[in-house]
């Protein structure tokens, strides 16, 4: 397995846990750092073409601007 498989592993197994709706975020993350590292993963996902999982993050991205 290449180090680009892994990090994408790496990567799909972060976003499972984010679209988790009992996914509880660290205490030590404010709403910013939950946005950016939200952003991150959209850009990734935007750039591999994989719009399901971009949509399903822009939900949860909404969700944190509440």
């Amino acid at each position: 397995m290449s180090q680009e498989d892994y990090l994408k592993l790496a990567l799909d197994c972060c976003y499972d846990l984010l679209i988790d709706p009992k996914y509880q975020w660290p205490a030590s993350f404010n709403d910013v750092m939950k946005k950016k590292f939200i952003e991150s993963f959209l850009e990734y996902y935007q750039e591999s073409e994989d719009y399901e999982k971009c949509a399903q993050l822009q939900e949860t991205y909404k969700k944190i601007l509440k």
